[in-house]
């Protein structure tokens, strides 16, 4: 028997890029920062909080939607991480 689906991978790091292949943000690239409940994303290069539920997250993904990219260095991500943290105050 054949596998419907090819299997994703379900935990994603935080500092993981994905960009958005389709709809109307299509082009932007988007950072992964948190992953509890609701994935929190900044967005690229906007530089905008961005969040998403889980099962919202694994669609896209599932349907190419969004694309991973690669994981970020880790000094590079403590950057990201803290324009998020500005971002959101500043909203």
């Amino acid at each position: 028997m054949f596998k419907l689906f090819k299997k994703i991978k379900k935990n994603f790091n935080p500092g993981s890029i994905f960009a958005f292949t389709k709809g109307i943000l299509i082009g932007k690239m988007v950072v992964l920062v948190d992953s509890s409940e609701e994935k929190s994303f900044l967005m690229l290069p906007d530089m905008l909080p961005y969040t998403m539920k889980n099962d919202e997250f694994y669609f896209n993904y599932r349907n190419k939607t969004l694309d991973y990219i690669e994981e970020l260095p880790d000094d590079v991500f403590v950057v990201v991480k803290a324009q998020y943290l500005k971002s959101i105050h500043a909203a």
